[in-house]
């Protein structure tokens, strides 16, 4: 399930798993894992694969460090806001 449209449509939405450069957060969101996010996470926000490799650059440019792709959603998400 996409936490994503879990949380819009306040229920459990299965989907597809995604083709993303983010492999490492395709966790899955099943029936025990929903009720804890259904009543702890107030949003999610989302970044399109763009953002997530502009955020690589923007790391490595400045740090000179590689970092890999899901670890860079966070920084993708500080940049988005």
């Amino acid at each position: 399930a996409d936490v994503a449209a879990a949380k819009a449509a306040n229920e459990l939405v299965p989907c597809a798993r995604p083709n993303t450069i983010a492999d490492g957060l395709q966790g899955r969101l099943g029936s025990n894992t929903w009720p804890v996010v259904r009543g702890l996470v107030d949003g999610v926000v989302t970044v399109s694969e763009t953002e997530i490799v502009e955020a690589m650059k923007l790391v490595f440019s400045r740090l000179k460090v590689v970092v890999e792709p899901s670890g860079a959603v966070g920084v993708a998400v500080a940049l988005k806001r």
